[in-house]
This record gives C-alpha cells, structure tokens and sequence, in this order.
C-alpha cells in the first residue's frame, strides 16, 4: 500500500500551542538494548538523509522519548512518544453538517439509492 516516506510540499502546516503549555523533555532516556544500537543508527542515518528527521545541534526544551522495536525483517521501527505535547496543541474545529440536515435542506425533492457491491 505505502512505500518509502512521504514528502508533502504543497502544504504548509503551523501548529498551534495553548498559551500555558510547557517545554516536554524527557532527562532520562529509555534504555535500548545494545544489539539494537548498530540498527538504530543506520535507521536514524537514513531519515536524516531523507530528510524525515534533523539533527539539533544546539540545546533545545523540547525533547520526547522514543521507542525503538525490532521489526520482523529485523530492521528497527523508531517511534516518538508524543502524548505530553499533543496535550498543549489547540484543536481547530471543523463543524461538519450531518446527513439529516441535508436532507432537511433538500425538501420533499430527493431519492435515496442503495448501491450494493
């Protein structure tokens, strides 16, 4: 179905923070076990170069863990534990009308059809 990383480059996309949110920054990282090392770095290198990930080379406040599994290919999956900072982000709100509203706005003028596949 998917293959590769995304790029997307018609999209701008800005995320918003509550005023009282507050730098995450884990000060103890998880630990990993060292076989993994060698396969978490090729990983790392990889997005780096794909430009999925930067490294940062001056202090920062934001700083979430990660988790590193092996895969079934005995490849390394690498995931970011977002759960603190996606607590300080405003939500927009999108209003979505529902279908009975627009059968309301339609009158007595409409068919419904069931398709079956």
């Amino acid at each position: 179905m998917f293959r590769g990383y995304g790029v997307m480059t018609d999209v701008k996309c800005k995320i918003q923070l509550k005023e009282d949110a507050s730098p995450v920054c884990i000060m103890t990282p998880r630990k990993v076990s060292q076989p993994l090392l060698p396969k978490i770095k090729v990983s790392l290198d990889k997005m780096e170069k794909l430009n999925v990930i930067s490294l940062v080379k001056e202090p920062t406040e934001w700083c979430p863990g990660i988790v590193c599994v092996r895969k079934p290919d005995d490849t390394v999956r690498i995931c970011v534990n977002l759960t603190e900072l996606n607590k300080s982000v405003k939500r927009e709100v999108y209003p979505m009308e529902n279908v009975d509203a627009n059968l309301a706005q339609l009158g007595t003028q409409y068919h419904v059809y069931k398709t079956i596949l």
